[in-house]
């Protein structure tokens, strides 16, 4: 009898080693981020790159690789914390219907003009325009049902607090993970692909703390044996396991997405980089050189005689928009400004490094992306009546010259144009030089043409000291207030310039346009103005406030950015060259 139950026992024992071994396989393949081009079976998480045919169980997806929609640069470039959010729950729900159950590549990094590879996968190159916007598209996201796995090549300090509302996180120095479990991040921390070495290496991101390894599928063999390896060096796996687990679990979608998202991102987005004004081609003769047949098609909808050319061969008219797309294009800009002076205009329909690199443009126009809904707001920007109003979210690598943390000086105007009642008509504007700070209100009790308009700055010797330097003048900017879209025929706008007060000449940019909305406004940001400045010369750098309605008929509403601590403020004006 004894004999009986002790080979029951060893059975026994066999049968739940060999369950265990299975169990302890099927873990180990649950921490693996296994990247392909298309759906492969795996218990980890399905990271598919090209075509997502066929995908079930746990998927993640970078958007950029399969929705027509503006890219995280043209997101960045809108400025707004509300179309982030709103580009957030529209990519979820696109994402969804493709059975795609993580967002994967949501970039916090600040970039500059020599960021090619990350390109217009990212939202600029201020930091705190970053955080905002990548954590209010993340929010997006999740409410949208999908869970969010952010890339962070630089993790600082200043970013932990940006990535806390994520699942999953990609980063490259393990020596951040520390920093990241100290802030309270709870969700999975994954290593950068990894190709070579591929068993040691995943072995090694193990022992560091890292709870996903991200392979190609050619590489799932050698990451498991390299877990294993960890393993049985005394790496406990079961907190990564349970944060790998949770990425695979589903979220509720709580909002419902906007179809006209894309077409409100794209026509906020497209930047006028380069120019005072865009040079308006539907009743000119006008030449354009590309060969994008989406584009061309857009065009034709708006103006049937317009001359198209490949990148070879080409005829001179009145006008001409060189599309930049790739490195297409790119070769013709110091021949075509040379023999047209202000009368061509760039086009890019990507990464818009080319401003940098070609200080002769003088017309520059960019949509940040190639999307349907960026070329239909090309087009209706160049031959329609569309105004772009992005700001430009880069910047290139520079050296600091000046900073200017105080005002001398302002200048308030409020009008009310011949046959507007003024008396009915409460509008206000101040400028407070301490504070380095504007307001304006405007509360419209009569039909009528109002402006309350106000400016505060400094003026200053030029920093340049001999001959004339190309610098970049950047504005750290914060605004406060409130709109109300009952005020229809109202606009509020905040500009950012910089005159050349021994020449007269004006440069700027504007930082907030709105008309017509409804929201409460509380946000910072940072904007340059590209100018030349010059030895002997002397300066004026500052922000402008405009609030203005325009009613023939009584209508309610404000505008206030007057009350309390409301306002518009620099905290810094730096120069660089």
């Amino acid at each position: 009898m004894r004999k009986v139950f002790f080979a029951v026992l060893l059975l026994i024992t066999a049968s739940f080693a060999q369950e265990s071994a299975i169990d302890s396989e099927r873990v180990i393949e649950k921490i693996l981020l296994v990247r392909s081009d298309v759906p492969i079976k795996t218990s980890g998480i399905n990271l598919v790159e090209k075509n997502l045919t066929g995908a079930s169980g746990a998927v993640a997806a970078d958007y950029m690789n399969f929705l027509d929609f503006p890219s995280y640069l043209a997101i960045g470039a809108t400025n707004s914390d509300s179309l982030a959010y709103g580009a957030g729950l529209y990519v979820a729900s696109e994402l969804s219907a493709l059975n795609v159950t993580l967002l994967y590549g949501l970039r916090f990094d600040n970039i500059t003009s020599k960021d090619t590879t990350i390109g217009t996968r990212a939202f600029g190159s201020d930091s705190a325009l970053v955080c905002r916007l990548a954590g209010s598209f993340a929010k997006g996201v999740r409410d949208g049902g999908l869970r969010c796995i952010g890339i962070s090549s630089n993790m600082t300090e200043e970013k932990v607090g940006c990535v806390l509302g994520i699942d999953g996180l990609v980063i490259g120095d393990k020596n951040a993970i520390k920093s990241l479990r100290d802030a309270g991040f709870e969700g999975a921390i994954i290593t950068p692909l990894i190709t070579e070495s591929v068993e040691q290496s995943v072995k090694d991101a193990v022992l560091s703390g890292y709870d996903m390894v991200q392979i190609r599928s050619t590489g799932v063999e050698e990451a498991k044996a390299g877990i294993k390896s960890a393993v049985d060096e005394g790496a406990d796996i079961q907190s990564a396991v349970e944060r790998a687990a949770a990425l695979s679990e589903k979220l509720p979608a709580n909002a419902k997405a906007d179809s006209d998202t894309p077409a409100r991102v794209a026509r906020s987005a497209i930047s006028l980089v380069v120019g005072d004004n865009v040079p308006i081609l539907k009743d000119k003769t006008a030449g354009v050189i590309t060969d994008n047949e989406d584009l061309m098609s857009e065009i034709k909808k708006l103006r049937e005689n317009v001359s198209f050319y490949g990148y070879d061969t080409y005829e001179l008219k009145d006008y001409m928009v060189l599309c930049i797309e790739g490195d297409k294009g790119r070769m013709l800009i110091p021949q075509l400004t040379s023999e047209l002076g202000d009368r061509l205009i760039l086009l890019s329909l990507g990464f818009p490094m080319d401003v940098f690199y070609y200080p002769e443009i003088k017309n520059y126009i960019t949509t940040y992306g190639n999307d349907s809904y960026s070329l239909k707001i090309a087009a209706e920007t160049l031959f329609g009546s569309n105004v772009p109003v992005g700001i430009f979210p880069l910047r290139s690598p520079r050296t600091w010259i000046m900073d200017i943390d105080y005002a001398t000086e302002g200048k308030r105007e409020l009008k009310a144009l011949e046959g507007s009642s003024s008396d009915a008509l409460l509008f206000n504007a101040g400028y407070y030089p301490e504070k380095r700070m504007v307001k304006v209100g405007l509360t419209p009790g009569s039909a009528g043409l109002f402006f309350a308009n106000s400016t505060v700055g400094a003026s200053f010797p030029s920093p340049v000291k001999s001959g004339s330097v190309k610098v970049q003048v950047e504005f750290n900017v914060g605004m406060k207030g409130i709109m109300d879209n009952a005020l229809t025929s109202g606009s509020f706008e905040v500009i950012a310039g910089i005159k050349d007060l021994t020449t007269d000449e004006s440069y700027g940019t504007q930082l907030i346009y709105r008309n017509a909305t409804k929201e409460e406004i509380d946000q910072n940001l940072t904007v340059d103005v590209n100018v030349t400045m010059t030895q002997g010369h002397r300066y004026f750098a500052y922000i402008e406030a405009r609030a203005k309605q325009d009613a023939t008929l009584l209508i309610t509403g404000k505008i206030d950015f007057w009350s309390d601590d409301y306002g518009v403020w620099y905290d810094k004006i730096t120069i660089w060259v």
